[in-house]
């Protein structure tokens, strides 16, 4: 029997939403204060001239019935219409410019959302994403996060907006006695919580089935990566991805929201009869007030009027609740992961490391496990020390622990045990802005930018305006000579074929440059990660040579599963499964 897991369903509660929604607010005003303020001055100014143009409609067709008794107009009559006219012409305007601030501040929110959340990515620490709750949260933020937290804002207004107008609406009727507006408001509240019901309904979805929407996203990403697609070809498998795996995960998380969309269908014809039947009552006590005459007929008129206006303003509201209550679900999100402060930072008076003495390195009794699988421990009481100035290469099987050094080296993630000296000094104690300007590093999966070879190269270095000098080193040191020699453009060929101009070029070009970005940066320490892997074996055999050659006075520490490769090193350092099983020259090693 399978064990049925019940989920929580995630709830919203009334501070939470005024909370969100004020942050979202006071973001926005942040971002682009004056064309928000503009859009809500538009907006609310145009329900007073809606209120005040029903108002005049009334008086007009009082003053019609009345001329149609005289035959003739009554003095009010031209007046009243031209009023109303002018009235119509001042809510156009408002309308047109309010469509125009809300398009400036639209556009705004979209660059700050992008900018920051990319900053924000930017700014966590490496296990952040590996965890599979944050992978969720990312990738609901990457299918409505914009356009949730600008319409939240958006919404604020709508609501303060149908707010407004519905109690000028309220005090425009306060005559017809108090039994009049607790009709109203009784009538309105079954309909916001019915809204508030589906809105908290279609977010649990997420809770429920984000693994199905997860998988279906990242298949279809799949379709979007020419290499990805290659393989998908080679080996038949696009019927099964699409049509077998992707629909079916799609087709689970479709039938909640049938599902949910079913309960609320109960939900929302029980408001509504509950709104429309109110509503009908007060309609008709108003036909009955103004058969004794207790109202006029001008009044008559305008309580229909406004009540038609109120019953269209309480279904935007209903409406904009809704919509609002999944943004700041969504903002709410988008605010924790603002809020949320990085682990692995520069402790205040942390030790600023010079670029005048290549620090030294050690690894003293170091354990290590990835957060994902803490009982694995990749790296075991390890004990490493990297000289200043040494050439020092890393081998190994796969899983042997390689990488894993390295962004410990980096400090991309912090020892499970033991602890790294930088110059005798805990890494943690080191400032890391200053630690990382000592290292040039290129891992496999380096970096593509869509922009020319030159800006590619001088990317490993932007705080220093470039030199001819110092980019012909770099493209020497990376044997890229022969690649620019083919390129239509030389050094300023964009390396993107979607744009006009550019090529696209092969993985060992590609890789080429990226050792030039690194030999670019000039750093103390220079980390290579399989860095000649998509490069032919005469290309390596002279990058490898440049870089013992060159790099006599620097530290260079390279990763390889080949011997034959880093031969040149002045140290050997093989590993399997987290420990050093042999250390020394090329020579020192074939001996043993």
């Amino acid at each position: 029997m399978k064990k049925i897991i019940k989920i929580k369903e995630r709830t919203l509660t009334f501070k939470e939403y005024l909370r969100y929604s004020l942050k979202a607010v006071r973001t926005t005003l942040q971002i682009d204060a004056k064309h928000y303020v503009g859009y809500f001055l538009c907006r609310i100014t145009q329900s007073v001239s809606t209120l005040l143009t029903t108002f005049v409609a009334s008086r007009i067709l009082s003053e019609l019935v009345k001329s149609i008794g005289l035959k003739e107009a009554t003095p009010s009559l031209i007046p009243l219409v031209l009023l109303e006219g002018a009235l119509l012409i001042i809510r156009d305007i408002l309308n047109s410019w309010g469509v125009l601030n809300n398009r400036y501040f639209w556009v705004k929110w979209e660059k700050w959302f992008a900018l920051t959340k990319s900053s924000l990515l930017a700014a966590q620490d490496t296990d952040f994403f590996e965890d599979r709750k944050n992978q969720k949260l990312l990738q609901k933020l990457d299918q409505k996060g914009a356009w949730a937290l600008a319409n939240l804002s958006e919404f604020v207004i709508f609501a303060v907006d149908d707010i407004v107008n519905m109690l000028l609406i309220i005090a425009s009727v306060l005559a017809l006695g108090p039994w009049f507006i607790l009709a109203i408001i009784i009538a309105t509240i079954p309909r916001i919580v019915a809204e508030l019901r589906r809105s908290k309904l279609s977010w649990n979805i997420w809770t429920e089935k984000g693994d199905n929407y997860y998988r279906h996203y990242r298949i279809l990403d799949l379709f979007s990566n020419r290499s990805s697609l290659i393989e998908i070809k080679l080996f038949g498998i696009k019927k099964y991805l699409l049509q077998g795996i992707s629909a079916k995960n799609i087709d689970e998380a479709n039938e909640k929201q049938f599902k949910n969309a079913r309960t609320s269908f109960h939900w929302d014809n029980l408001s509504n009869f509950i709104y429309e039947a109110t509503f009908l009552g007060i309609n008709l006590r108003l036909v009955q007030l103004a058969i004794k005459g207790s109202i006029s007929f001008a009044n008559f008129s305008f309580y229909m009027g406004i009540l038609n206006n109120f019953s269209s303003s309480i279904r935007n509201l209903s409406s904009t609740l809704t919509q609002s209550s999944e943004s700041v679900l969504y903002a709410k999100d988008f605010y924790t992961l603002l809020d949320n402060k990085p682990a692995l930072v520069s402790l205040e008076g942390a030790l600023k490391l010079t670029k005048h003495s290549i620090p030294g390195v050690e690894f003293k009794n170091v354990s290590f496990a990835y957060r994902s699988n803490p009982d694995e421990k990749i790296l075991q009481g390890l004990n490493l020390t990297i000289n200043p100035g040494e050439h020092l290469a890393l081998v190994g099987e796969n899983g042997a622990g390689k990488t894993t050094i390295i962004k410990l080296l980096l400090r991309l993630y912090d020892v499970t045990e033991g602890e790294i000296l930088i110059n005798g000094i805990n890494i943690k104690e080191i400032d890391l802005d200053s630690y990382w300007r000592q290292i040039g590093v290129l891992f496999q999966d380096f970096n593509r930018y869509p922009f020319d070879i030159q800006t590619n190269i001088e990317l490993g270095r932007i705080t220093k305006k470039p030199t001819k000098k110092e980019l012909d080193r770099a493209v020497e040191l990376a044997n890229l000579d022969p690649v620019l020699e083919k390129l239509p453009k030389g050094i300023n060929t964009i390396l993107d074929n979607s744009f006009e101009e550019g090529v696209e070029p092969s993985g060992g070009q590609w890789q080429r440059v990226a050792l030039a970005r690194a030999f670019y940066r000039n750093s103390n320490i220079l980390i290579l990660d399989e860095p000649t892997a998509a490069v032919d074996a005469n290309a390596e055999y002279e990058i490898f040579n440049n870089i013992f050659a060159h790099y006599g006075n620097k530290t260079a520490i390279i990763i390889s599963h080949r011997f034959s490769t880093v031969k040149r090193a002045q140290r050997i350092v093989v590993l399997d499964k987290g420990r050093i099983i042999e250390e020394g020259s090329h020579t020192e090693l074939m001996k043993n």
